[in-house]
C-alpha cells in the first residue's frame, strides 16, 4: 500500500543520506 512504499523509500533516503554523511 501507500503506506509501505512511503516506508520504503523513507528507510532508503534515511540509509543513503547516512551513508553519504559517514564518509566525511
Amino acid at each position: 500500500g501507500p503506506y509501505e512504499a512511503t516506508i520504503a523509500f523513507t528507510d532508503y533516503s534515511r540509509a543513503t543520506y547516512l551513508r553519504a554523511t559517514a564518509k566525511t
